[in-house]
């Protein structure tokens, strides 16, 4: 869910696909988004064999019930400022595959909450999605733990005492 801008760097999705694709591994990726590069990214995935693969679903205004639908979430940002999103989809209880970069490293909890694929590499990326694919208790047990994480890092309370302290600070 996000604009398909360079920086969120949605084409190396496409590839984890293929990657996926070749392992035999049934993986449909539904991105919920629309922006500069959907022309590109269609493009390079009929290349690529996979746009049987990639649901195109435009700007979702109201993403909720998608996250909920969905096994995993995965961003393969680099040099992600928050990622709101992340939060998000932790919160429906949905596990996440993310870039080792930016604040993904501090939002997921490496083996936890999510695993953390190395940024780019679309290798990296089949590898933690297969992973998680293949061991629905493991993937189950992650959301879980990725709902609680969310209850208890991301709070109201917790972002105005944080807010409060930084001010603070001398």
């Amino acid at each position: 869910m996000s604009y398909l801008r360079p920086f969120k760097n949605p084409q190396v999705l496409v590839h984890v696909c293929k990657e996926l694709a070749q392992r035999n591994v049934p993986v449909r990726l539904f991105v919920a988004g629309d922006g500069e590069m959907l022309p590109e990214l269609k493009a390079l995935s009929a290349r690529l064999g996979v746009e049987k693969r990639i649901h195109w679903l435009g700007n979702v205004p109201d993403p909720k019930s998608l996250l909920q639908a969905s096994d995993i979430f995965v961003l393969a940002s680099v040099g992600e400022a928050f990622g709101l999103v992340l939060a998000e989809a932790m919160a429906c209880g949905v596990p996440i595959v993310g870039s080792r970069s930016g604040s993904l490293l501090e939002v997921v909890a490496e083996g936890r909450t999510g695993l953390l694929a190395t940024p780019l590499d679309a290798g990296s990326f089949a590898d933690a999605i297969e992973r998680l694919g293949a061991d629905r208790a493991l993937c189950q047990a992650m959301g879980r733990h990725a709902l609680d994480h969310v209850r208890a890092e991301f709070t109201v309370g917790k972002a105005v005492t944080e807010t409060i302290r930084i001010y603070q600070s001398p």
